[in-house]
């Protein structure tokens, strides 16, 4: 199951970089694009480690240490595969550009890059945190049902009437 899921997470990351190096090699011009492309790998990235984790728990894995190897290997090996077969694959087969502007050597830098400065931010901020302080709010809103049946059994609990 782990496997399935990381290769059509791995199928989705090739035709977003597929499509982006077709943009980038017809606007020669254009960094943005590499930019984008390294950002694209990056969270892919983040995604897959983060499906492989949960789908890992779901395993039977007798010890912690076999767990722990096998969600080692698996996200280190699609990591690999997404950071390094996949941009060498659309630069070598899409745009036929190893060295020169927008080729393979300015999407690995600028994914170096991505690597340095945007996977560490994105790992201080926790999605599932910021969901649950929505879920928060919009619960105690005086606008929302929640809040207004909870105003009630506060009344009808204490017996005052506001």
């Amino acid at each position: 199951m782990t496997f399935t899921v990381t290769a059509i997470i791995l199928g989705l990351s090739f035709l977003a970089v597929y499509g982006l190096s077709i943009a980038q090699r017809d606007n020669a011009n254009n960094r943005f694009l590499s930019i984008l492309i390294s950002l694209v790998i990056s969270l892919i990235n983040i995604i897959i480690t983060q499906s492989i984790r949960y789908l890992s728990i779901y395993e039977r894995d007798y010890t912690t240490i076999k767990y722990q190897t096998s969600l080692a290997f698996k996200s280190i090996l699609a990591s690999l595969v997404n950071s390094i077969i996949i941009p060498i694959v659309a630069n070598r087969f899409i745009k036929n550009n190893i060295y020169d502007k927008n080729g393979l050597a300015d999407d690995i830098f600028m994914l170096g890059l991505t690597n340095a400065f945007v996977t560490p931010i994105l790992k201080y901020i926790d999605g599932y945190y910021f969901y649950t302080k929505i879920l928060q709010w919009l619960k105690c809103k005086p606008s929302s049902k929640l809040y207004l049946n909870q105003m009630e059994l506060n009344q009808y609990m204490t017996g005052l009437d506001f």
